[in-house]
């Protein structure tokens, strides 16, 4: 796997990456996906009359002030890799329910290219029976002039250094575990520099199509549920704040990236999570 102790190489990563793409690369910023928003915003305002802004992409090896979902730090030690890639959609934010979902299935096809065992824990963790290998936070914004929407979408990567971050939850990953950690696909092995553009370019495209889609998670239910590690076991679905949202037998997730959990009391007997913290419920 990757040697993660070098610094990151900008003209190797500048390479493998789509040529549509902006690129910045840093040892260490403090979150990528501040750098990113400011430099979407800084193209959208230079150019306010282009039909298209070129997607914003930021690499680090370390952050000092990551975060992840919910109002969570992220912690960003070295041996990880750190991007956010962030571009201009046509829509506003009522449609863009799903990106954390999308993401996730992006994120978890460019890493199954180099480890096995990996699973999507709603709505966006990637994991794996030894823990918690990526997280992901998306964020959007209106860009002004343009009227466009500003998306932005952070991935933390562990490659080769692991914290404990814990997921939570009976019989889940409660710790991160490394890319270095999980059986290797044949044939493999990756630098961060490889990494992080196989997980840039997957969003790109991934993205691209869930335009083409409308902005509907349809195209990425199946695969999403294929490797979700919540199908169709109990769990309780609980607020930021610790409320419970949700208890019952997870039946799926929405055209808008909601957990279904079954509830007997709710219309269609099905109560729709949009945000919130799955656990797995004791048998």
């Amino acid at each position: 796997m990757a040697n993660t102790t070098q610094p990151l190489r900008a003209d190797v990563l500048r390479g493998l990456l789509d040529d549509t793409i902006e690129l910045q690369v840093f040892e260490e910023v403090g979150s990528t996906n501040d750098v990113a928003k400011s430099a979407l915003r800084a193209t959208s305002a230079a150019r306010p009359s282009a039909r298209r802004i070129a997607p914003q992409a930021v690499v680090a090896a370390r952050q000092g002030a990551g975060r992840g979902r919910l109002g969570r730090s992220w912690s960003s030690p070295a041996g990880g890799v750190y991007l956010s890639l962030a571009l201009a959609v046509p829509a506003g934010p009522e449609r863009l329910g799903a990106v954390s979902l999308v993401a996730a299935v992006a994120t978890r096809r460019a890493l199954a290219g180099l480890v096995e065992g990996l699973l999507i824990k709603w709505p966006n963790d990637i994991v794996a029976v030894k823990g918690k290998a990526a997280g992901i936070l998306a964020e959007s914004s209106p860009l002004c002039p343009s009227g466009a929407q500003g998306l932005v979408v952070g991935v933390g990567v562990n490659v080769g250094a692991c914290v404990n971050v814990g997921l939570g939850g009976q019989h889940l990953p409660s710790t991160a575990c490394c890319l270095s950690d999980l059986p290797a696909a044949p044939g493999t092995s990756c630098s961060r520099e490889e990494v992080s553009a196989l997980v840039i370019n997957s969003l790109l495209r991934c993205l691209g199509d869930w335009h083409e889609a409308g902005f509907s998670f349809s195209p990425f239910i199946q695969e999403y549920e294929q490797y979700h590690i919540l199908a169709n076991k109990q769990v309780c679905v609980r607020s930021p704040d610790g409320m419970v949202l949700a208890e019952g037998l997870v039946q799926g997730v929405g055209l808008d990236g909601q957990l279904l959990v079954e509830n007997a009391a709710a219309p269609l007997g099905v109560c729709a999570v949009t945000v919130g913290e799955a656990t797995l419920q004791k048998a």
